[in-house]
């Protein structure tokens, strides 16, 4: 009898045993996981993402141009610095969260948070997300998009000599005083880190066959993107594309990339390649007509002296 009854005690704290560490599992928080995000081409990778309540998104920004990311709500607003800046948010209440780039507004990502918030006292408000600035973000000067902006950009494909360092832009012209830019393709042909630009054009300026330097020799079959920025902080001098950020323009822009005003242009090097036209800083005025003209009446008097001296050598033969 005492030994059915010990043996039913010990069953019976066993069980008790096995439904307290069954509690205790059960109370114990599920470990806030990290999710990644790539910003790359003008776009967020993956543009939805789904996480649990406590969990950490991080953006990385691998393209050349700053951006941001900003909820619709206005709960979070973060910068992504150029080329390797991040942000990371913590989500702390349940719900969808849609967010776009305030640089870029075609731009547009969502986060959906899953699972149950944090309990928190009465009265006392729960934020949707707790945002923590990238080291050195703070630093990020902020860029503003001026939408509407008449201007003028003419690309073309670019026919150079082996060893080239720059290009002849047709033609460029923006309200604002700026810059064109040369930025070269990333691996997947977007628009990628800036390879050169142009002196300080005056705002409402025409620049017609602006010489473009770049920093290294043009490759053959390679595409680069000749791109107007906007001077920022005034001091005549491109810096950056922070400092003076890309214009768009709903007037002359690239509608494939949030109407910023730049387009693609084809390279290619070769030794029948028409002599470039000479680095002016400003941009010149065609002048193709008259160099022409210049050529024939040069060409001419060339010709007219040698033969003239022709004639006189054959006259000498004669008379010998």
């Amino acid at each position: 009898m005492n030994h059915s009854r010990r043996r039913i005690s010990a069953l019976a704290a066993a069980a008790v045993a096995l439904l307290v560490g069954g509690l205790l599992l059960l109370s114990v928080p599920a470990t806030a996981a990290g999710h990644d995000v790539t910003v790359q081409n003008l776009a967020y990778t993956p543009a939805s993402i789904t996480v649990q309540v406590g969990d950490t998104v991080t953006w990385t920004n691998q393209d050349a141009l700053p951006h941001t990311v900003t909820a619709d709500d206005g709960s979070f607003d973060q910068p992504l610095a150029a080329s390797g800046g991040t942000a990371t948010i913590t989500f702390s209440k349940a719900g969808t969260f849609t967010y776009h780039c305030t640089i870029h507004p075609s731009m547009h990502g969502t986060v959906v948070v899953e699972g149950q918030q944090a309990t928190t006292p009465a009265g006392s408000a729960t934020p949707p997300a707790t945002t923590s600035p990238a080291p050195g973000s703070s630093a990020t000067p902020s860029v503003t998009q001026t939408p509407n902006q008449a201007c003028t950009l003419t690309v073309k494909d670019f026919a150079v000599r082996p060893g080239s360092t720059s290009v002849t832009v047709p033609d460029a012209q923006q309200v604002d005083a700026g810059y064109v830019v040369i930025h070269e393709s990333t691996s997947s042909g977007g628009v990628g880190a800036v390879i050169g630009w142009s002196g300080y054009l005056p705002g409402g300026s025409s620049n017609h066959n602006l010489v473009v330097k770049v920093d290294r020799p043009l490759v053959n079959g390679e595409v680069v993107w000749p791109m107007l920025h906007t001077e920022g902080n005034g001091n005549h001098t491109y810096d950056s594309v922070q400092a003076d950020p890309p214009t768009f323009s709903t007037k002359c822009g690239n509608a494939k990339l949030g109407n910023m005003v730049t387009f693609p242009a084809r390279v290619t090097v070769s030794n029948a390649a028409a002599p470039e036209a000479p680095s002016t800083g400003s941009g010149v005025e065609s002048s193709s007509e008259a160099d022409s003209a210049l050529f024939v009446i040069l060409g001419g008097l060339a010709l007219a002296v040698a033969i003239g001296s022709g004639a006189i050598v054959m006259m000498r033969r004669h008379d010998d």
